[in-house]
């Protein structure tokens, strides 16, 4: 039932606009459903409205309250061209034979390479991993490296998380004797590459159920391997060979970790993959992954924020500035002593590429804010350092509101990252650039992309992208920011309220972290702190005051601003986490913006 039918309200609608310019939305919450709501999971009155404000419908408030994966789950049968692996990899299994898996550079494709190692070494079965280094293979398959695979002797190589595209390096392939199996989610051509089995649900062929459409290629290779395990144990396989099954759910950590990094959309089966991975990650099954949770220091209970901000950057560091296969090795170990050394050697690599990135991105805005009225933002320099791109693209596009494209000059060509924001699909532009002859090569997701060019086609490309701009529907100039509750420093100190936010979340992308608002607050001490993070005391009307954090804003206006020590009182918008210091539970108060009373 929609929310727009019999439950909804004729809901008022109010608005502030904040000092950087952004639009607070005050919702008026429809009292009617939020009632149903409570009566019905039997939830605090919090929870439920934080679940009606992220309901498109009121059918998927059984996804918030239930993500069980016997729920949620889609029948392996419909991946296209599943059949055709399933036999394949039997006969390999049989004959003993190992394989070869060749896997993207981020967290992704680590995660995704690593949930099939770990599946294959289950049973016994001689597994290699591949990752490409960015640097001097490029994305996805290239002839060389299947050539080295296939030269050890292995027949059979799995290709996830890219591979839908790579239509020369595959005919190689095969004139090598490789017989290739791909898993992948990036848009498909026309044409396929040749290859045994193409399981990517973007097939124009493909007529399972949309919601395959909206998984990682780490979700895509768990219901695969789902799959497997059907198909083997209808075979006998396990009891033939005297084998356990292996243990899929204790693989749902390395697919939370995927589908969060790689920012699918958390509803449906991907909210499912998310809330029990959590809870699979807080059991520190998998050995590589809990050295890496224990190196980021994270204390009590790993959270999409945790998943998303400091263990993947953490795997994203080894393709960006160094040994490209550390994260996949590393999510697949299960030798304690090594998996400690690779996990302090992404830390390092990650505090290494942190400086890269602060002494580039200094550069890049300073472009970007030259084009802060164009409906865009397009910036590049000569041999910027390729791995941290897309990270500037994000702090660009976060601090514009806008597009914004980050490349780098190498020679005669251009090459580098995009990140949208919401509305403007990314992932067209760069495929019709595509089809208009424009790029070298270019792909990617509606939010996120990357592409090369030839610095001789760079001008055309910029007229091609201002067209595409211009035909695009109008976006809003502000960004909006939807807010969930008001709420008071006492209501901080309520168990009632963690639970909420623990019942309705985990939150991540079209599933946004709660908004909440606190009104009049002095703010005071405030203080500069790490690279460009602010922390001060925020203080009520009756004198009670907590502890904030404003991050990445001490070099920006408002962080100048507030370094001012101005005397009025502010309105603050936050979310918030749960930290633990001292064994205790406390809440971790985020400014997201402000607004002057």
């Amino acid at each position: 039932m929609p929310l727009s039918e019999s439950y909804s309200s004729t809901s008022s609608v109010s608005s502030t606009q904040s000092r950087t310019g952004k639009v607070w939305i005050h919702p008026q919450d429809c009292e009617r459903t939020i009632l149903f709501l409570k009566q019905k999971y039997d939830i605090s009155d919090m929870a439920a409205r934080l679940a009606y404000h992220r309901l498109n419908s009121l059918d998927e408030a059984d996804e918030i309250f239930s993500p069980y994966l016997r729920h949620q789950l889609p029948d392996p049968s419909f991946l296209p061209d599943a059949e055709l692996a399933f036999e394949h990899t039997f006969a390999c299994l049989l004959d003993k034979k190992p394989v070869g898996v060749w896997g993207d550079y981020d967290v992704d494709g680590a995660c995704s390479a690593a949930l099939l190692v770990k599946y294959f070494q289950a049973l016994d079965i001689p597994v290699s991993p591949y990752i490409p280094d960015r640097f001097q293979e490029g994305y996805g398959p290239n002839a060389a490296g299947l050539l080295s695979i296939k030269e050890q002797g292995i027949d059979t190589v799995f290709i996830v998380d890219c591979g839908t595209t790579a239509f020369q390096p595959l005919a190689a392939a095969k004139e090598y004797g490789l017989t290739v199996i791909i898993i992948d989610h990036h848009r498909v051509a026309p044409e396929h590459p040749i290859c045994h089995a193409l399981i990517n649900p973007k097939r124009a062929d493909y007529t399972g159920p949309l919601l395959l459409q909206q998984l990682c290629a780490g979700g895509l290779v768990f219901l695969f391997l789902v799959g497997l395990n059907r198909y083997l144990r209808d075979q006998n396989y396990f009891d033939q060979n005297g084998i356990s099954e292996p243990d899929l759910y204790s693989f749902l950590d390395l697919v939370a970790l995927s589908t969060i990094c790689d920012m699918m959309p958390l509803r449906h089966i991907n909210r499912a993959f998310v809330k029990q991975g959590l809870k699979v990650m807080r059991k520190r099954h998998n050995v590589g992954l809990t050295c890496l949770t224990d190196a980021c220091r994270i204390k009590g209970v790993p959270s999409p924020i945790h998943l998303g901000y400091t263990i993947g950057p953490r795997i994203n560091a080894g393709g960006r500035i160094g040994d490209a296969s550390l994260g996949v090795r590393l999510l697949s170990c299960d030798d304690k002593p090594a998996a400690i050394q690779m996990a302090q050697e992404l830390n390092q690599l990650n505090q290494e590429r942190q400086a890269i990135e602060r002494s580039t991105l200094e550069q890049a805005m300073q472009q970007a804010q030259m084009q802060k009225d164009k409906p865009y933002i397009f910036v590049f320099g000569d041999h910027w350092h390729e791995g941290v791109l897309g990270i500037m693209a994000s702090h660009i596009k976060e601090a514009f509101f806008k597009p914004s494209f980050v490349l780098t000059v190498k020679g005669s060509w251009l090459k580098g990252s995009v990140r949208s924001i919401p509305g403007m699909d990314i992932a067209d532009l760069i495929h019709r650039a595509c089809q208009n002859n424009l790029l070298v090569t270019g792909g990617g997701h509606p939010m996120a992309g990357g592409l090369t060019v030839e610095r001789e086609k760079l001008d055309e490309l910029l007229v091609f992208i201002d067209q595409f701009f211009q035909e695009c529907e109008s976006t809003p100039e502000s960004p909006t920011i939807p807010i969930d509750m008001a709420i008071t420093f006492e209501q901080l100190r309520a168990p009632e309220f963690f639970n909420a936010l623990d019942y309705v979340g985990p939150f991540g992308a079209d599933y946004p972290q709660p908004k909440f608002l606190a009104s009049n607050l002095l703010l005071e001490n405030v203080k500069p702190f790490g690279y460009n993070h602010l922390r001060m005391y925020g203080i009520q009307p009756n004198g009670q005051s907590h502890a904030m954090v404003f991050f990445r804003q001490a070099d920006k206006e408002i962080g100048q601003w507030l370094l001012s020590k101005p005397s009025h009182r502010v309105d603050c918008l936050l979310t918030i986490q749960s930290e633990y210091r001292w064994g205790y539970q406390r809440a971790l108060l985020i400014i997201e913006d402000i607004a002057t009373c």
